[in-house]
């Protein structure tokens, strides 16, 4: 299993949210105010706390309407990690079949 980590910019992330969620909270201004002050500033939290980012094997970026995808050695399964043990160099290979916009 790959761990992947998706990063988008923060105002993408408004976005979606007041797009998505207006309705729920009762407005634009409700959905910008939970984002801003509990939503991002807890995934901040996270990020700073946890370093997500430098514990995963993909990592794809959404910037400029483009997805850019970078890939570290990737272990799928318990027999590639026994594999990999045994020498430094052996890189699993991961295949991006395709990737959606939502």
């Amino acid at each position: 299993m790959a761990l992947i980590w998706i990063e988008v910019d923060t105002s993408v992330i408004m976005n979606r949210a007041i797009r998505r969620d207006r309705q729920y909270f009762g407005g634009t201004n409700a959905v910008r105010n939970v984002y801003e002050n509990r939503c991002l500033p807890a995934q901040d939290y996270h990020i700073l706390r946890d370093l997500p980012k430098q514990n995963t094997d993909i990592t794809a970026t959404f910037a400029n309407e483009l997805w850019i995808v970078r890939e570290k050695n990737v272990i799928r399964n318990r027999h590639e990690m026994r594999k990999r043990r045994g020498s430094d160099n052996c890189q699993t290979p991961i295949e991006i079949r395709e990737i959606r916009r939502f």
